[in-house]
């Protein structure tokens, strides 16, 4: 179950839903939609590993990381039961499969920043003392230069497939579908 309110707003923009007759029907099927959806149980894996030990291809995150000691990688997954919600849904009433897609999209999103707010960081300042410092992005697989194929890379090191069933197809995409892996930098050594 979702521990935060999906960010309905944000949704709506992805979907470029305006003040129109047409923006608050989708602006409701969108609530709704949102309600139904903070039943879902995403799953979220991370580990910390010093910058030298990751094999980083691509020099925008080599810029990311740069003054970093460590970098926080992790991912996180709406799961399979997004999945065979939207296949539902595009079997049925492609309306609401766009709003939910949207939907999965920021959720999945707010979903890693709550966990790296409550449990990583907590973590990282427990083991390594007050004061840690991170990146204020993340940066993903797919940025800049940093290769789509790199997901392969971030889920071995994570054991994903293992811990959160998220594995990676040969087009380098994520499946479950509204997944996403991320690296942050942990300033300083810790």
């Amino acid at each position: 179950m979702l521990n935060f309110k999906i960010d309905v707003d944000r949704a709506l923009k992805l979907l470029g839903s305006g003040s129109t007759e047409i923006g608050a029907r989708i602006r409701d099927i969108t609530l709704e939609r949102a309600s139904q959806m903070q039943l879902m149980t995403p799953r979220f894996t991370y580990r910390v590993l010093p910058v030298e030990e990751l094999s980083l291809r691509g020099d925008d995150i080599k810029k990311h990381l740069l003054d970093c000691g460590f970098a926080v990688l992790s991912a996180g997954t709406m799961g399979v039961q997004f999945d065979y919600l939207m296949n539902r849904l595009q079997a049925t009433d492609m309306t609401e499969a766009v709003i939910t897609d949207a939907l999965g999209s920021v959720a999945v999103e707010q979903y890693c920043n709550y966990m790296m707010e409550s449990e990583v960081f907590p973590a990282l300042e427990h083991k390594f003392g007050g004061g840690v410092k991170c990146t204020k992005l993340h940066y993903s697989p797919g940025y800049g230069d940093y290769a789509l194929s790199e997901n392969k890379t971030v889920i071995e090191l994570l054991q994903a497939d293992r811990r959160i069933g998220l594995t990676v197809l040969a087009s380098n995409m994520l499946t479950p579908v509204k997944s996403v892996t991320r690296v942050t930098g942990v300033y300083g050594q810790i």
